[in-house]
């Protein structure tokens, strides 16, 4: 059903798009009545954005409000976002699989943390993995709710570290 869904959501993108003007002045998005993409290029990275380096971003193992409309644009009565990027993990000296996994959902869903949507592995000591992942996103008012996990996450390099990376790439309305 997701399968499909997405398909779906990938000719309809396709088709609206197809015909969909740019809209004058700055903005970043090319626009139709209901799906908007990316105009200039630049992909906005960092729309979300942590690091257990760092450390920045969101905390982790706890659900945090993302807005969107004020990090990437994003109209307000958008519906959902497709988000894409990176998940990356460096692993550390500690003898672990070293696994980062996160999931999204809208503001007030209550969907279960253990339903996890993005997911990348290490195992290997001192390994990294730079894993490429886009999924489409429920928003409300602009903005999406976040929760992420890195297993053994501490101080690197005697533990693993993790960053994801992700830009908006487009929206339903």
């Amino acid at each position: 059903m997701i399968v499909v869904r997405t398909a779906l959501r990938a000719l309809v993108l396709a088709g609206v798009l197809v015909a969909a003007p740019a809209q004058a002045g700055a903005s970043a998005w090319v626009e139709s009545s209901i799906i908007g993409t990316r105009n200039d290029n630049s992909k906005r990275p960092n729309a979300i954005f942590l690091s257990t380096v760092t450390p920045e971003g969101p905390p982790e193992d706890t659900w945090t409000t993302i807005d969107l409309a004020e990090k990437c644009g994003l109209p307000l009565d958008s519906k959902e976002v497709f988000l894409a990027g990176l998940l990356i993990i460096t692993h550390g000296n500690a003898v672990q699989i070293a696994d980062l996994w996160a999931l999204f959902r809208a503001p007030g869903d209550d969907l279960d943390p253990g339903s996890y949507q993005i997911q990348a592995i290490e195992p290997h000591l001192g390994g990294g993995v730079r894993s490429t992942v886009a999924l489409w996103v429920p928003v409300v008012d602009g903005k999406v709710e976040l929760y992420w996990h890195g297993a053994g996450s501490g101080v690197w390099p005697a533990e693993s570290a993790y960053a994801i990376n992700l830009a908006c790439q487009a929206y339903v309305r």
